[in-house]
């Protein structure tokens, strides 16, 4: 272990923690820098990439995760996140059902994917995945909330649901 890298890590997740995204890309791409096969400071600095809409840096980071490890669910929810805010919703899909397929049991991964389902339209796979997601946090009404309007919704309306999530 790397104590300087390290070091700039824990930096950066205080900034983080404080909300200061743009301090804490700064500490997580130092701990990078010097220790680059650091697959924890490469997830962090894709983290903030991505909530600072750099969003094809954050995707060549998570790249490099799913690169070393196919399943790591969380590192292809999170580039997941990011092709759907550049509204690729297909390639969404893709890294949400991979996600899915390593950890079923997470019911936001579920979430995710139904609204990318909501962009290309398809408003069944959609309804499938919210009522998925509800099976899976029963006590969550936001999820109950998010399947009653997608099930009203008309398709030009359905469409427009990618762009309220993050």
């Amino acid at each position: 272990m790397n104590t300087s890298a390290e070091y700039y890590n824990g930096l950066g997740h205080r900034s983080k923690m404080a909300g200061q995204i743009e301090e804490a890309l700064a500490y997580y791409e130092q701990a990078a820098r010097i220790d680059p096969s650091n697959m924890d400071y490469i997830y962090n600095r894709g983290c903030c990439y991505r909530l600072t809409n750099k969003l094809d840096e954050a995707i060549n980071d998570y790249n490099v995760l799913i690169n070393d490890n196919p399943s790591d669910a969380g590192a292809l929810w999170e580039r997941g996140i990011c092709y759907q805010k550049k509204s690729l919703y297909k390639r969404a899909i893709e890294d949400y059902t991979r996600a899915i397929n390593c950890r079923p049991d997470h019911a936001q991964y579920y979430i995710w994917r139904a609204t990318s389902y909501c962009g290309i339209p398809e408003k069944a796979n959609a309804i499938s995945d919210f009522e998925q997601a509800i099976r899976l946090t029963p006590h969550n009404s936001q999820y109950k909330e998010m399947l009653n309007m997608v099930s009203s919704c008309s398709e030009d309306m359905l469409k427009m649901i990618p762009k309220m999530q993050d």
